[in-house]
């Protein structure tokens, strides 16, 4: 709950002030008009935001640390400024101490999280993280419900890792070959072709070419990164419109090869949270909102837009994800099945890990296929530079004999 700062007159016209915990400033001015104070101002206050939030991984281990202590017997105070001093991440000691300080306030847990972190009123990070908290306080089970959450938190972290690792070493290839195609473009075409313009010999027909892009890379490169940079901003720009996003996740899951892993993996992340919050008991409107943030896909947001009031009037899951047209057939079996046999997170977390299996073999299958192709192609770029420079030379020495 917010906390308000008053300045008021008692009874006998004395000033007085204090803090006190409200709802909203009206809520504040109700209360203390029934304590007998007339309130003069009355002002929230805010707690210090950490906008330098730390990684992932980080989040986690703080969600486990402070289940387990929780677990041990730790009040949250002790808990959370034990963790404060033992920290020696300045991003993760500001962050125990920003939610020390909603504790000591008066706050619960969920109050000061919810406090520290949301704005605007997105489902973010620790919209998550509050709904979970929420839930354990309500159950009485916070340290087990902070515990599996920080499960949850890993799982994600190492899904993430699994995939960046498949594609590593493809793209590692690909910006060595890219390095080598700037080097000869830079100071090995230069030099050759001032050296055949003083010879003032014929030219082969590759070698022409060739000298004709360095040439335009050369006299246009100012206007190439000046584009570049351009439409690096309009693309930003365009992405963060909702219209921007759909055209860009349609093009993207259009993609052969990686797009339907894409797509699956935002149904992977969507199923895991969905099923994670309503196991720990988050009301399920709610649990869908964050559910389809946490997918990062925006047509599963708008497909959950248009299913949450029809949840809400009262129709089924099932019923009203088939209505959007968005979801997989297995995930509506699933939901269907769950419904009917009161199972419905148990089998949310069970498709979720099927979906996670089948991206993770699909990027080490696609991470196979693209580097042979990808040394081919940067192979076949660097061996027509590579000829095209030596094509003159040996025209030149056949000359000579």
């Amino acid at each position: 709950m917010p906390l308000f700062a008053y300045k008021a007159v008692s009874a006998n016209g004395k000033t007085v002030t204090g803090e006190i915990p409200a709802e909203n400033g009206r809520h504040a001015r109700s209360i203390l008009r029934e304590s007998g104070v007339i309130p003069i101002a009355v002002n929230e206050i805010a707690i210090a935001k950490n906008n330098n939030l730390p990684s992932l991984t980080a989040l986690s281990a703080m969600v486990r640390q402070l289940g387990t202590l929780l677990n041990a017997g730790f009040p949250a105070d002790r808990a959370l400024s034990s963790l404060a001093l033992a920290a020696s991440d300045p991003a993760m000691k500001t962050l125990y101490n920003s939610l020390h300080e909603g504790i000591a306030r008066g706050m619960k847990l969920s109050e000061a999280v919810a406090r520290c972190f949301t704005s605007s009123g997105k489902i973010t990070f620790w919209d998550e993280f509050t709904a979970m908290v929420q839930a354990g306080e309500a159950g009485g089970e916070l340290a087990d419900v902070l515990i599996s959450y920080s499960d949850l938190l890993e799982k994600r972290v190492a899904f993430r890792r699994r995939l960046q690792g498949a594609l590593f070493y493809p793209l590692v290839v690909l910006s060595l070959a890219f390095a080598v195609v700037i080097f000869l473009f830079s100071y090995v075409v230069p030099t050759i072709t001032l050296l055949f313009e003083n010879s003032q010999m014929p030219l082969p027909l590759p070698t022409k070419i060739l000298f004709l892009i360095a040439d335009f890379s050369k006299k246009g490169l100012f206007p190439i990164i000046g584009f570049i940079i351009a439409g690096f901003f309009f693309y930003k720009g365009y992405l963060r419109s909702n219209q921007g996003r759909r055209q860009i996740e349609k093009i993207i899951y259009a993609l052969p090869g990686i797009g339907s892993l894409l797509e699956k993996a935002a149904f992977a992340r969507w199923a895991r949270t969905f099923g994670s919050l309503l196991d720990k008991g988050v009301e399920i409107r709610f649990a869908m909102k964050i559910a389809a943030r946490t997918a990062r896909s925006i047509r599963i947001e708008d497909a959950t837009q248009k299913a949450e009031p029809r949840v809400a009037s009262g129709i089924t899951l099932a019923r009203a994800l088939t209505e959007t047209k968005v979801f997989p057939g297995i995930a509506l079996e699933a939901v269907m099945l769950g419904e009917s046999s009161g199972t419905l997170p148990k089998l949310l977390k069970e498709i979720a890990g099927a979906w996670e299996s089948e991206v993770e073999n699909g990027a080490a299958r696609f991470a196979d296929i693209l580097e042979p192709m990808v040394l081919i192609l940067m192979g076949g770029i660097v061996g027509s530079i590579v000829l095209a420079i030596l094509l003159p030379i040996f025209e030149f020495n056949s000359a000579i004999k």
